[in-house]
């Protein structure tokens, strides 16, 4: 599979996860409503992606942990949250292009 960066001003880091000799495909979205929830580790994780008008969220812990990568429901986008209180989260977002 291929991703691209999507590119999003906010305040979290957002690292890409493409193939470096495959051109990426950048857009523009906000993420909004972003809820962490966090007990001794990330507990669940949800947002709202515009305009493009995806949710995506998780309440599986272990899917969630060392960067696990997540669904976005059935569309082409993923995301990874890492962190904690002390030291802030970073979120990672993934588009699926096409089948590699």
């Amino acid at each position: 599979m291929q991703f691209s960066t999507l590119a999003i001003p906010s305040l979290f880091a957002i690292l890409a996860a493409a193939n470096p000799l495959k051109t990426r495909s950048e857009e523009t979205n906000q993420v909004e409503n972003l809820s962490i929830r966090d007990n001794n580790g990330i507990q669940g994780a949800s947002f709202n992606l515009q305009p493009a008008n995806v949710e995506c969220s998780s309440a599986d812990a272990a899917a969630l942990a060392d960067y696990g990568v997540v669904l976005c429901g059935e569309t082409a986008y993923r995301f990874a949250v890492n962190g904690s209180v002390a030291d802030g989260y970073s979120l990672r977002l993934y588009k699926e292009l096409g089948p590699a």
